[in-house]
């Protein structure tokens, strides 16, 4: 009852906070691409300002090559407008307002005995009015809603999801299951497994393409670097050049947020780190510093503020340990700095291979038969990471073993898919 209580009342504040800035969906005008994502994709920063590293970076590219782009941000998103790098346009106070006026609508409609707005009236409204106005070519998005994809397959634009992660096992959120309707027309998917899994969705109609990551891509030797942000390699003043160095990357899930994933439930008693990695962190206070990265989850909702203290206590009685700057800091400027990289089960690992760190994976749903099992097996079969166990001795032996290899390559050769993509979509 308490929890439900704290949720109602972070929903409620949320909602306040989201309304208090004004809507300005009603300077929206027509552009080639609208580009999505939720404020929990907006985990990086560029020149101080709230950036994601992968619609933002889809957003420069597309730019550069002339397209005219605009950014949305979904209803009762808090980083909006001047807030964020991409000044993303909003309309909360539209949505808010004709959410409660459909539920009037319902009030009278169940006293007559006439059929109720559907629950989503307010967000098809929205989206029907954005797209109305921005008439795009097409849409690229992170975590497309059913909405969204309703509303713009209803006008015959294309939706283009980029993935936000990489090493998909399998079709996720449902999609293999879910009517083509409420799907995008297109996925953006970022790696080769990714690929593989989507591509079931072909017989719905639907592609996918896989393209070169566009954070990566940036980077590369051949790459213009006049749009990189000196901060996102720079070093972070805590983390001292005289000891080995572990990121940690923490990730959600395991403190009583898991639902609708109930095998999450209980493996960490609190709720962020296996205590047994706790006491490695203890163990190791002359050889080995560790860097302590929150999830961007964690970082843009309030209702984890509550882990602060948590991490306060750990730094405090662990001086070779720190989370402000390692959350702060992009991961191209921790990476380089680290020997290893230990996680429950963080994407993460992905970048660390990129940068030639191994990963020790730690979540037990990640072992035998059970759900998460394949995911990291690429990774696996190439050396870059292994899955653990909750034992201290274990632990400690591969963080004091571990070094860096060479880095995994990312497939830039697909570029050519992204260029076709492109003028196919025009």
């Amino acid at each position: 009852m308490l929890m439900n209580k704290f949720g109602l009342i972070t929903r409620v504040t949320g909602i306040l906070r989201a309304v208090k800035k004004r809507d300005t969906i009603n300077k929206l005008t027509k552009c080639d691409v609208l580009l999505i994502c939720l404020d929990v994709d907006r985990g990086d920063l560029k020149f101080g300002l709230p950036y994601s590293k992968l619609l933002d970076s889809v957003h420069e590219d597309l730019t550069a090559k002339g397209y005219i782009c605009k950014q949305f941000a979904p209803p009762l998103s808090l980083v909006v407008g001047k807030k964020a790098w991409a000044e993303p346009y909003s309309a909360n106070r539209l949505f808010l307002a004709t959410h409660i006026v459909g539920k009037f609508k319902n009030l009278i409609s169940s006293i007559q005995k006439r059929s109720a707005l559907p629950p989503d009236y307010a967000a098809h409204a929205v989206y029907k009015k954005v797209l109305e106005k921005v008439q795009p070519m097409f849409i690229v998005v992170i975590g497309a809603s059913s909405v969204l994809c309703w509303e713009a397959r209803k006008l015959k634009i294309p939706v283009l999801e980029l993935l936000h992660g990489i090493g998909y096992d399998s079709v996720k959120w449902g999609w293999d299951k879910e009517t083509v309707e409420n799907l995008p027309t297109h996925i953006l998917s970022l790696d080769p497994v990714s690929t593989e899994s989507f591509s079931k969705l072909n017989e719905k109609g639907i592609k996918t393409i896989e393209i070169p990551h566009p954070w990566y891509s940036r980077f590369d030797i051949d790459a213009v670097k006049s749009d990189i942000d000196p901060k996102w390699l720079e070093r972070p003043n805590s983390i001292p050049k005289d000891k080995k160095v572990i990121l940690i990357s923490l990730t959600w899930g395991y403190d009583g947020d898991h639902s609708p994933y109930d095998y999450y439930a209980n493996i960490l008693p609190n709720g962020m780190l296996p205590e047994e990695l706790l006491d490695v962190i203890k163990q190791t206070r002359k050889e080995i510093f560790w860097c302590l990265r929150r999830h961007p989850v964690q970082v843009c909702s309030n209702k984890y503020d509550k882990q602060i203290d948590f991490l306060n206590a750990i730094v405090s009685e662990c001086p070779n340990s720190e989370w402000q700057e390692s959350t702060t800091s992009t991961i191209n400027a921790l990476l380089p700095l680290c020997a290893g990289h230990i996680s429950m089960m963080s994407m993460t690992a992905y970048e660390a291979a990129a940068m030639g760190v191994k990963s020790l994976l730690l979540c037990p749903t990640l072992k035998g038969s059970r759900e998460n099992a394949n995911l990291f097996s690429d990774l696996e079969r190439d050396g870059y990471a292994v899955k653990g166990d909750f034992n201290a001795n274990y632990i400690l032996e591969w963080v004091t073993s571990v070094e860096k290899t060479n880095p995994r390559s990312f497939n830039l050769s697909t570029q050519s898919n992204w260029e076709i993509l492109l003028k196919e979509l025009q």
